[in-house]
Parts: structure tokens; sequence; C-alpha cells
């Protein structure tokens, strides 16, 4: 199911590897405002926009599901128990035969809640991204603005396997119903467009995790300690589990971002291949994500993932990358081919 944790766990524990997995050392004077979030259970919010942007507006187009939709939702082949009910499901939502949901799977799922609440959140797709997404209040047209931080893109934190699409008459007078729907084109591939079903408008939505809800708050003596010595690293920030329980996010606004030179390490070539094709097609361009990745950190560990690739579809089947890489100090360059899963390593600390 595209929303259970049964089938994506994302437990407190696996938070805390996420956020406080690679403990750094820092002593760079800190601003004095954290932003400090308090771990809720996974909450799901689809969303609408260009997957390269990293902010934008219509996020009063955005739904929020506060439970997991995907156990509470019913199978295209059991609408007509659900019709019986009158469109009441086992979990006690109402089907709207003017406005309703599938997932990737072929499961009727409950509406959201429109709009997403103005508010920061911390989200993720469970892949190796966690950012602070910031939805603005609705202003005079009617618009809500969003923002992610850090230079996360809102691919970056989606939930590659999870498909949702809203279906909705076409036209005035238009029958649009499950009934209507394909049930052989389920389920739906990671990164395929969710199926047309006939008399509906469809929209896909893309699904982030929110895993913590946060303020902004003039840290106490204590967590700008804590700040200054330990914390995840991602690019601008640091997460850290404060005495009581909550995430502390620390920044340093005025610390230079890295420029070309300040970089250790250059890479001249990297493509996520595949091991089941012996001419190792399809290729994936890897190396500007790559090189966006560490910013100026001298020893620099990520996994290889999809996410290392511009192109979802052609990411899905490829198995490794290779990469030709090297320290800015040395005059010969280096070649490793590292399995999706695994980490791949950039020392340049002598």
């Amino acid at each position: 199911m595209p929303f259970s944790l049964r089938t994506v766990p994302l437990s407190v524990v696996r938070l805390c590897a996420l956020l406080l997995g690679f403990v750094i050392a820092s002593t760079v004077a800190l601003a004095e405002t954290q932003v400090v979030f308090k771990r809720i259970d996974t909450q799901y919010i689809a969303a609408l926009g260009d997957p390269n942007a990293t902010s934008g507006t219509g996020a009063q187009t955005w739904g929020l599901w506060r439970k997991d939709p995907g156990p509470r939702g019913v199978w295209l082949r059991r609408f007509d128990r659900l019709k019986t009910t009158g469109g009441v499901a086992p979990a006690k939502w109402k089907f709207d035969q003017e406005d309703w949901w599938l997932d990737e799977n072929g499961l009727i799922m409950e509406k959201p809640e429109f709009s997403v609440p103005p508010g920061k959140y911390l989200v993720t797709g469970d892949r190796e991204t966690i950012s602070v997404l910031t939805v603005h209040p609705m202003d005079d047209s009617g618009e809500m603005r969003w923002e992610l931080e850090y230079g996360a893109k809102l691919y970056d934190v989606t939930h590659l396997p999870c498909r949702s699409a809203r279906y909705r008459p076409a036209s005035l007078g238009a029958v649009c119903t499950p009934d209507n729907a394909l049930k052989g084109a389920f389920p739906v591939n990671p990164g395929h467009s969710m199926p047309a079903v006939p008399g509906c408008s469809k929209l896909d939505y893309a699904v982030l995790f929110v895993v913590a809800k946060g303020t902004e708050t003039t840290a106490s003596a204590s967590a700008q300690a804590t700040c200054r010595s330990s914390g995840k690293k991602h690019p601008g920030l640091r997460a850290l589990e404060s005495a009581d329980g909550s995430l502390v996010l620390c920044s340093n606004p005025d610390a230079p971002s890295a420029v070309a030179g300040q970089i250790p390490y250059m890479v001249r070539r990297a493509d996520m291949r595949s091991f089941a094709d012996p001419s190792q097609q399809p290729r994936c361009d890897a190396k500007p994500r790559i090189e966006s990745k560490c910013n100026g950190e001298k020893l620099c560990i990520f996994e290889v993932s999809d996410a290392l690739c511009a192109e979802p579809e052609v990411a899905k089947h490829t198995t490794h990358v290779q990469v030709e890489w090297k320290c800015q100090a040395d005059s010969s360059w280096r070649f490793d081919r590292v399995e999706r899963g695994k980490e791949l390593v950039f020392d340049c600390r002598r």
C-alpha cells in the first residue's frame, strides 16, 4: 500500500537515525533562532508542483492525510460493496462520487483534508533528503505560497513508490465512477502516471511524508550549546534531539556557501548503469547531483540511490553508479563502482 507504515516503516528509531546518524563537530557561531520540531505520527501531504521547484504557489490545492489512507482504503474490486453501504467505508470515511482518490495499487482512498494548514513541516520522501517545508497563509488573492529549505526540490522529498490521483467529473453531467477504472492497470510502477478513467478529469499528486511539525523559537543557552557541538549535517542545516525529545534544527544563515575551487574533490564522470544489460544501458548522468552533495566537506559519504538521477524512469532500471573522481590536490583520477543501497565515499582529508 502506498502510504502504509506496514510497507514503508518510518518509526521514531528510523527518524532518529536519519537525523542523527552522521554526527559531526562544529565550532561555527550559530544564529540565535532555531526551528524546534515535535515528532508526530507520520502524516502525508498530497502536493502539486514542478518536481524541480524549491518553492512556488498553489499550496491551497495541496491536501493532508492525518492518518495513513492505505490501510483505510477500499479495493476497486469491492466498490460494489461500498455502494451497498451508502459509500461508508469500513474505516468510517464517506466516498464522494464527485471527488474521489486512487492509489497506485487500485485502492479507493478517503479524500485528504484541504488545504494544508500554514506552518513548518519536517518532510522526507523516505530516501536521503529531509527538509523543512514552509506553507504560508493564504493571501488576498486566495494563493498559498510554499518553500523548501536548504536547496531541496519537491522531487527530493517525494516518496517515489507512492502514486495518488484525484478523479472528478470531466464535464457537467459526466459519469465519473470507479466502476469505469481499468483494474488491470494496477499496480502502477513508480514514476508512471496514474491511469485515466473514462468520464473523469485526473490530477496526479506527489506524496510527502510529514514526520514532525515545528515553530521558530529563540533557543535556550543549552540548545545553542548543543547546536554548536553536534548534529546531522545537511547543506546549511544541523538537526539534533534536545533533552525534552523535540528536534532542533540549527542553521547559520551567514555561513558562506561553497564555490568552485573550494570543493575538495572533482568529478570527471558519473554514470548510473545496469548490470543486467551487457551494454550497461540505460545510463543516467549522475555527475551534477553528486557534485552538489558535499559542499565543502573533505569527507563526504552518501548512499547511492535513484535520487542521483534526474530521470526517474531511467533511474529505476539502474543497479550501480560508476564514478571517476579525484581530490583537488591529487594528480591522478580514481575509479569507483558502487551498487545502489551502498555508500560512495570521497575522502580528501589528508
